[in-house]
C-alpha cells in the first residue's frame, strides 16, 4: 500500500491558468482560470502553455481555497 500511495501523491494535476504574476527565485505566483492567484514553490511547478502541472495534494489544496 505504501508504494501506491507515493505514486498517487506523485502524480501531477493540471490547473488552468491565464498568467503568471510576481515570481522570485524560489516562488512564483500563478494567477488561475477561476480568477484566483496560489504562490507555489518553483520546484512543484511544471508550466506549459495555459496550465500548470502541480502535484495532486497541491492542487487539490489550492482548488479548495
Amino acid at each position: 500500500m505504501g508504494k501506491q500511495l507515493n505514486r498517487i501523491s506523485g502524480q501531477k494535476t493540471p490547473l488552468e491558468i491565464i498568467g503568471i504574476g510576481e515570481n522570485t527565485d524560489r516562488v512564483v505566483e500563478v494567477i488561475l482560470k477561476g480568477g484566483g492567484r496560489a504562490r507555489i514553490r518553483r520546484d512543484l511547478l511544471e508550466i506549459y502553455g495555459n496550465r500548470a502541472y502541480v502535484p495532486k495534494w497541491l492542487a487539490d489544496k489550492i482548488m479548495k481555497k
